[in-house]
């Protein structure tokens, strides 16, 4: 036997493979993530339902707080008459129209600045500024992945 696989074979010996596996998740920390996220677009649908219902508000006001219950049903009308298909035409087809416009503008000026030393120097200083932006917060409670 050879000198690694005696030392190897010590190694095993001192540490079980058990031992240094991770520690197992409890049923919290796993779902944790899932139940949070859930229960926070639950509670606001709720507060969101509930808050216009509770609180007197102005005619031109409402407007602006329809409740979820009366957009799911108009929704789920709109969807049993077919009437969707029109307003949802008009919505896709803007959405096409401002990304080909967005392709056909981008990419060549991508292209130029890439090319161009000196168009890259003239604009790189806004092109930085537009793309500044705060970072997400992160709740890793001390966890390394």
């Amino acid at each position: 036997m050879s000198e690694i696989q005696a030392m190897d074979a010590n190694v095993a010996a001192v540490a079980p493979v058990d031992d240094l596996a991770a520690p197992r998740k409890g049923m919290w920390q796993r779902f944790e993530p899932a139940i949070l996220g859930f229960g926070s677009i639950v509670v606001l649908l709720l507060v969101w339902e509930l808050l216009p219902r509770l609180i007197t508000m102005q005619e031109g006001t409402k407007l602006f707080f329809t409740v979820p219950s009366e957009i799911g049903g108009t929704l789920w009308r709109m969807f049993a008459t077919g009437a969707i298909w029109g307003p949802l035409s008009v919505s896709a087809s803007a959405f096409a129209i401002g990304l080909a416009i967005a392709i056909a503008v981008g990419l060549p000026v991508g292209v130029l600045l890439g090319r161009s030393a000196t168009l890259n120097a003239m604009f790189d200083p806004f092109i930085t500024a537009f793309n500044v932006r705060r970072p997400l917060p992160r709740r890793d409670h001390g966890q390394t992945t």
